[in-house]
């Protein structure tokens, strides 16, 4: 079946399948409406089953006809089971159905447990059980056939990956909700037990939501990280999951509320609160939970990562790059924050300490004197240990490492933001003088209006400086020269084509991938060292072609022209 017929057969199944499960859903929720207790009788069934009806009975036979065609297909040959179209269907179809089920789960428990004022309805029960079925029938069918083809692997990947993100951030939500409920009431407790009133209950409505977000969350991210993702360690989503998502939102949401700590803490200690001090440190119980929360999704995700890279440090040394120069940039907005706050407070001190303004000087700096420190302290660490490790790792790995992308999206994309930054601010200041000037009003007033400016300019011109020289440097070595001067070609079997992520990262550039249908299909062990040989190899090699040749367990080189 060729592609044009199989995206017309699947895409039509697709369409008949969603519209039949909204017409059944609709007659379901109706029935199950008028079976529950304690349920107000609106109205008949006539509306709802007209509905419905009119909804399955053209949608059902379509979608029938396609599914069967589509069925046949695949039961002559193999070809069709891997297809790009049938596995897209497939997942999309799984993944929509996982949707909708964990979003009805959610509410029926929410509705059990008294989260929600609403009763019990029958549309959440008609929800779970039409596409819960529709779910379990392709689950079964995707898992019985496999993933045969790359795309299909990849396709696969996406479904399990997505889910077990959406559901994750649920389960860690909950989890955040049930300790702040608990540690609130704790606080309370001890700190001012006679105002507690029916805040002291733990029960409450926020606790019963809590408990349904970490159950129904951690059920359907047990199932998809722990059991459909089980060994499938080779995928590049499996990579983005556990580095840019898991642990990198542990490590913002531990160092965001470290900030908001420390912010928090200064403000007190610096006399810019007003309230005492039981009142002012409840926040502890709203940002000590996530900071737990997030220091075991760090914790843990790092472990099963570091235990997957034992085997495969290429893919460590990818993914791990990836994740320090997104650190690096997190820390250095965090920074640059703080020293433009901390000059504007400079500025402001020296305005407010003007005779005439002498009245100025009070309570006003505590708090951005606070959030300056805040962002510096929390940012400044991080920056500087990421980027130092990054800086080391350019060393090492010489101008392949200082080519790889995640390093020119860092340098570029800082010094376009610097850039932009002081055109802006700039701009801004500059307006302020001429203004002035020309209006015959120029004074210290142009100081206190341009404090912003001014502090942007300062953090982002020392930033801009500092980056411009390592770009050159970088340049210098080579680096923009390795990012263009070769198109790789890779000839490989299907047993060996593990070795293409290797040589992905070893040659930062992604190369055109050959699949050799005969000859040697063995896997080939080639260690860091021989990859690193390697890719000298392509880079002295003649021309701006070159061929990589893969077979009989090594690797070969072959630079060409067309």
């Amino acid at each position: 079946m060729s592609t044009i017929r199989r995206l017309y057969f699947y895409g039509v199944a697709f369409a008949a399948l969603v519209v039949a499960a909204w017409g059944a859903t609709t007659m379901l929720g109706a029935v199950i409406d008028r079976l529950l207790p304690n349920k107000l009788l609106v109205g008949d069934l006539a509306t709802p089953f007209s509905l419905g009806l009119a909804l399955l009975i053209p949608s059902v036979p379509l979608w029938l006809v396609h599914w069967r065609a589509t069925q046949r297909y695949v039961a002559r040959g193999q070809e069709d089971v891997g297809s790009t179209p049938r596995k897209l269907y497939l997942n999309a179809v799984l993944f929509i159905s996982a949707v909708v089920a964990f979003g009805a789960v959610l509410g029926m428990f929410q509705t059990i447990l008294g989260a929600q004022d609403a009763p019990l309805s029958g549309a959440p029960l008609g929800l779970l059980l039409v596409w819960g079925s529709i779910w379990s029938y392709h689950w079964r069918l995707e898992g019985a056939e496999g993933q045969p083809s790359p795309d299909s692997k990849t396709l696969r990947s996406w479904y399990v990956y997505v889910t077990s993100g959406y559901s994750l951030g649920f389960m860690v939500t909950g989890l955040g909700i049930i300790l702040s409920v608990l540690l609130t009431g704790i606080y309370r407790a001890i700190a001012h037990p006679i105002v507690l009133g029916d805040s002291g209950q733990l029960w409450g409505q926020i606790m019963r939501m809590g408990v349904s977000m970490a159950m129904v969350g951690g059920l359907w991210w047990g199932f998809h990280w722990l059991r459909a993702a089980r060994g499938d360690r080779e995928s590049d989503l499996r990579q983005v999951y556990l580095y840019l998502l898991a642990v990198l939102g542990g490590i913002v949401t531990v160092l965001s509320m470290l900030g908001v700590v420390i912010y928090q803490t200064l403000r007190f200690v610096l006399g810019g609160v007003s309230i005492p001090a039981a009142a002012h440190f409840e926040f502890l119980t709203t940002t000590v939970p996530p900071l737990l929360v997030g220091l075991g999704l760090l914790a843990y995700h790092w472990r099963v990562a570091q235990e997957e890279g034992e085997g495969m440090p290429w893919r460590l040394l990818g993914a791990s790059r990836a994740s320090r120069y997104v650190m690096a940039g997190l820390g250095l907005a965090s920074f640059s924050a703080g020293m433009a706050t901390l000059v504007y407070v400079l500025l402001s001190f020296l305005d407010s300490l003007r005779p005439q303004h002498f009245l100025y000087v009070g309570g006003w700096w505590q708090g951005q004197v606070s959030a300056a420190i805040a962002m510096l302290v929390v940012g400044m660490p991080v920056w500087w240990y990421y980027w130092i490790a990054a800086q080391a790792s350019a060393v090492r790995g010489g101008v392949q490492e200082r080519a790889v992308l995640p390093r020119r999206l860092f340098l570029y994309l800082v010094l376009a933001a610097a850039m932009l930054g002081i055109l802006g601010s700039l701009s801004f200041v500059l307006y302020q003088l001429l203004s002035n000037t020309i209006r015959g009003t120029l004074s210290l007033d142009v100081l206190r209006a341009s404090r912003w400016g001014i502090g942007i300019v300062a953090a982002a011109g020392f930033f801009l400086s500092y980056y411009w020289g390592i770009l050159r440097e970088d340049q210098r070595a080579g680096a923009e020269v390795a990012i263009r001067r070769k198109n790789v070609m890779v000839l490989v079997g299907d047993e060996a084509a593990g070795i293409v992520p290797r040589l992905e990262e070893v040659l930062g550039v992604r190369p055109k991938v050959l699949r050799n249908l005969a000859g040697d299909q063995q896997p080939v062990a080639v260690t860091d060292e021989q990859m690193r040989e390697l890719a000298e190899q392509v880079a002295a090699a003649p021309g701006s072609q070159v061929m990589l040749v893969v077979g009989e367990g090594v690797v070969k080189v072959y630079p060409y022209r067309e």
